[in-house]
């Protein structure tokens, strides 16, 4: 797309991959794009009509377009990249106090080691962990309490756990990184929808 315009001055405008402000502040260009050229620092401070309080507001290169002619009438603007972006108001989010953050980080955690708790267990009984362990216990040193294996094994369990996802640190995003990504990216992919069907209605 191209806005051709009378003058010498060209800049190049990129929408960016998503945009978000607090609610209640007005959009300039800059928030919503990219852009290079001579005249790029100042066209990127043109006011963009936009939704003050809209939770989500799709912005497409149209709207960056009319902006720019509103502002700098002699500028030539070249879109390149994709046509249109999203630009996000969430809401502030309530103070927590510490005291019940902690209690929720408690309760959650509390939850999970339970839930993981049971799942090793129940596995274990339906593979019989503890006569395969007593088999070789007693194939390897004949009268040795099977404790000897099991105990080891199970503090092998939690080390795996924990260096699985990564609680001790380490480089790169952890499985459980990368799934809390996953769900935000679909969960943002769904609102985006929910506003594409109002806008088609």
């Amino acid at each position: 797309m191209r806005a051709k315009r009378a003058g010498a001055l060209v800049i190049s405008i990129s929408l960016r991959e998503t945009a978000q402000l607090p609610p209640g502040q007005a959009a300039r260009v800059g928030d919503v794009a990219r852009a290079e050229g001579e005249e790029a620092h100042s066209a990127l401070q043109a006011p963009l009509s936009t939704p003050l309080h809209a939770p989500l507001h799709r912005v497409e290169t149209i709207d960056v377009l009319a902006a720019l002619r509103a502002s700098h009438p002699d500028l030539t603007v070249v879109s390149v990249g994709k046509s249109e972006t999203w630009l996000a108001r969430p809401a502030p989010q309530k103070p927590v106090r510490p005291w019940l953050h902690v209690l929720r980080a408690v309760g959650s955690a509390f939850v999970l080691f339970c839930g993981a708790g049971l799942a090793i267990t129940y596995f274990h009984a339906d593979v019989d962990m503890r006569g395969a362990q007593e088999t070789l216990v007693q194939t390897l040193a004949p009268g040795a309490d099977v404790r000897w294996l099991a105990v080891p094994y199970c503090i092998g369990v939690g080390v795996g756990v924990l260096a699985f996802f990564r609680l001790f640190g380490g480089r790169g995003p952890s499985p459980l990184q990368l799934k809390l990504s996953a769900w935000s990216q679909q969960v943002d992919e769904f609102k985006r929808e929910q506003v594409e069907e109002r806008d088609h209605e």
